[in-house]
């Protein structure tokens, strides 16, 4: 298996035929068909069904593509760096999970973040599902969030394992001296299968019934204003600055059983030219590590 087949097989697929790849490449059709034919071969698998009307991608085609588009994408990225000579990116794209922001961890996570070789981080805020297929895009170089159930080709380095409460206004109704009465609460959370199942171990662990989820808000804001001003309740980690949830007149609960979620370093299996990700795991790992109970 050689780089040209790899990407004799990605021009296949993106141009619609092996005409038109061949006329990209300046190659006979012929011979573009010959050389996919051949890594076929090499590899004991059909990746193209010719069968089908157009060309269409085989399972097994899908997952030698996906690794391909990598590899070639890698290879391009070095090819830059060589040729101009740098070692810093002029921009790093970092998804964030929004309440890292309003932890006692942001400003460690900050210097981290500012000591990467880029000239500008545009930090993103989402979910996991959204990060991973940011990231499978290469519309993210990486993420700092809860664990995906399936990562795919994707890697995640767990970080920490956060402990979560629930969140609610001051002077809520559902308060009390003996912990909130959570069975006439309605919920807001987030549009993710993390986010859901979060809020259903939290009710549970508070001895509530099956939490009514009302509102799924991928906008932080907008949740905020629920749990302030309708009385809705969210899932938050124990580790929010006290100065925050004074400032927001909001106030996070612990069960009496903890629920934690292993957050960490999501990302893609390739080198990003001028990051060293062994020692962004370590510098990550280091400032995780000072708050294990709850970021």
């Amino acid at each position: 298996m050689t780089l040209q087949q790899l990407l004799h097989l990605r021009t296949v697929m993106t141009e619609g035929g092996f005409g038109a790849a061949g006329r990209k490449l300046d190659l006979t059709q012929q011979a573009v068909s010959r050389s996919v034919r051949m890594l076929e071969e090499q590899l004991g698998k059909v990746l193209i069904d010719r069968s089908a009307r157009g060309l269409v991608l085989t399972r097994d085609g899908e997952a030698v593509m996906s690794l391909a588009s990598e590899l070639l994408a890698l290879v391009d990225e070095m090819k830059q760096s060589a040729a101009q000579g740098e070692t810093v990116r002029p921009t790093l794209r970092v998804g964030m999970s929004f309440w890292y922001s309003l932890t006692g961890l942001a400003a460690r996570l900050l210097a981290v973040l500012e000591a990467l070789p880029a000239a500008e981080i545009i930090l993103v805020p989402g979910a996991t599902r959204t990060f991973s297929a940011q990231i499978a895009a290469r519309e993210l170089d990486f993420a700092l969030c809860a664990e995906p159930g399936d990562g795919g080709t994707l890697r995640f380095t767990p970080m920490a394992d956060v402990h979560w409460g629930v969140a609610l206004r001051e002077g809520h109704p559902a308060l009390a001296e003996d912990g909130p009465d959570l069975d006439a609460v309605t919920w807001v959370s987030d549009a993710s299968e993390v986010g859901g199942a979060l809020v259903e171990r939290l009710a549970a662990a508070f001895g509530a019934t099956a939490p009514r989820v009302r509102l799924r808000a991928g906008l932080p804001a907008f949740a905020l204003r629920a749990i302030l001003e309708r009385d809705y309740a969210a899932a938050a980690p124990m580790g929010v600055d006290p100065g925050v949830l004074s400032m927001l007149g909001m106030r996070v609960v612990a069960p009496t059983h903890p629920v934690t979620v292993r957050h960490g370093l999501l990302r893609a299996r390739r080198r990003i030219a001028g990051l060293d990700w062994d020692r962004l795991e370590a510098d990550l790992s280091a400032a995780h590590g000072v708050e294990q109970a709850g970021i």
